[in-house]
């Protein structure tokens, strides 16, 4: 074994915030510095899954009238610029904006895509196109909500009145965490796109979750591997 490598244990992350190893050792070696980062993400499964199991989390909702067919025909035909029947992740991306003058984050863009792209053809048909439409609506009426001075751009205090309002209980020092990871232009506060993004993968961290705790008491317990499955189903 090289310097600077020992095993992995398996860890164990509980409802009470500790991680701790296991007695039983992973086959997999890694870097000291892939271990700080084992333990970053668990602390932060831990944290969606104190928000999901104590705090009654909910999936943001907002009851929007659903858009006259022939408007969204309209809006539609004008996307699908290749006129190929369906969106593709790049065609959307250019009809969207974030208000910054700047591309749409391209990893929403993809996320939106994939909710609704029924049978992973890589687009959506008109009729996943309503899902779409009404899913970024219902986000934009969220994100002026919160966005308490009209700038555009979501700071700590609105995120934090924003996650609070969905469930979420975190720490300061987390929207910290939040507003660094999600702030692609660097300006401290977060625009549409991103917030989207935010919310997107906070639910996501949630789930993974869950589905490793599978007797609900608030324990997981992950090797090596297992933990990289988990960070494959998110990125």
């Amino acid at each position: 074994m090289g310097a600077g490598h020992r095993p992995v244990s398996a860890y164990v992350i509980s409802s009470g915030g500790g991680v701790a190893s296991c007695p039983r050792p992973c086959v997999e070696n890694v870097t000291g510095e892939s271990e700080t980062r084992v333990r970053e993400i668990l602390h932060l499964l831990w944290v969606c899954e104190k928000m999901a199991y104590h705090n009654q989390y909910r999936a943001p909702q907002y009851n929007s009238a659903p858009p006259d067919q022939a408007f969204l025909w309209n809006i539609f035909q004008r996307v699908d610029k290749d006129r190929s029947g369906s969106i593709s992740d790049t065609e959307l991306q250019q009809a969207l904006s974030n208000g910054t003058w700047t591309p749409f984050n391209p990893v929403t863009v993809r996320s939106i895509i994939a909710m609704f792209d029924r049978d992973n053809k890589g687009g959506v048909n008109f009729n996943e196109f309503a899902g779409v439409w009404k899913y970024i609506t219902d986000w934009q009426n969220i994100f002026r909500t919160y966005d308490r001075d009209n700038s555009g751009f979501i700071d700590k205090t609105e995120l934090k009145q924003a996650l609070t309002g969905f469930g979420y209980r975190l720490s300061d020092q987390f929207y910290n965490t939040l507003i660094e990871k999600f702030d692609r232009q660097r300006k401290g506060q977060v625009a549409f796109d991103d917030f989207i993004q935010c919310c997107i993968v906070l639910q996501r961290l949630t789930d993974v979750f869950r589905r490793y705790d599978t007797d609900q008491d608030g324990w997981i317990q992950v090797s090596y591997e297992q933990y990289l499955s988990m960070v494959f189903n998110i990125v």
